[in-house]
């Protein structure tokens, strides 16, 4: 019972984390994005980092760069899917430190067990 409760306090802090509202722009502004715009590399990594798919994104940012180096967009889609990955990684140790805490807090009550 006491690792369920756990599980769920987990699932729960998870679904919650990395929503701080920001997101990349995908409108056509700048000259060199208006080309990149086309381009199926820069718009796959803007569509990953607006799913937050972070881990993903990171790699097809980079990748949509070196096609088209003066895009505007796929750098700032980089730039915030690296914090993305970096605001994850840091919740996911938070997660596992309050998971401790919780398990240590369960085994000091009278009476319970796993």
């Amino acid at each position: 019972m006491t690792r369920l409760a756990v599980i769920g306090l987990i699932l729960a802090l998870a679904a919650c984390g990395g929503q701080d509202g920001s997101s990349v722009e995908t409108s056509d502004a700048g000259s060199a994005d208006v080309a990149a715009g086309a381009d199926p590399a820069v718009q796959g990594c803007l569509e990953l980092v607006g799913d937050e798919q972070f881990a993903e994104a990171v790699p097809a940012c980079m990748a949509a760069l070196e096609q088209v180096p003066d895009s505007e967009r796929a750098q700032a889609a980089l730039e915030q899917a690296r914090a993305g990955l970096a605001s994850v990684d840091a919740g996911a140790a938070q997660l596992d430190a309050t998971a401790g805490e919780l398990e240590e807090a369960a085994g000091a009550l009278p009476g319970t067990t796993d």
